[in-house]
């Protein structure tokens, strides 16, 4: 992985679960991404929009008068090869 820091911000921990003494703004923000990847990936090929290809969800379905919307997952793995 190539990981690229803001100046003078250099992360001090970095874990999923994250220790309250050690988090502030330039640990969280920076990893969480790659930790937890959103519902939705922005931006595809330096256009505005949604990536699907790199997105968690599948898009979503609008019903009932555009008032109930359903968002099913893709199927994704953990690193053990084991279902989400």
């Amino acid at each position: 992985m190539t990981y690229a820091e803001l100046p003078d911000t250099p992360p001090n921990y970095i874990s999923p679960m994250e220790s309250s003494v050690y988090l502030d703004d330039n640990d969280g923000p920076q990893f969480s991404a790659l930790l937890w990847p959103g519902l939705y990936r922005l931006g595809n090929h330096n256009n505005p929009g949604i990536d699907w290809a790199l997105s968690v969800g599948k898009p979503p379905v609008y019903s009932d008068n555009n008032t109930v919307v359903t968002i099913t997952m893709k199927h994704w793995d953990w690193s053990n090869g084991q279902p989400i």
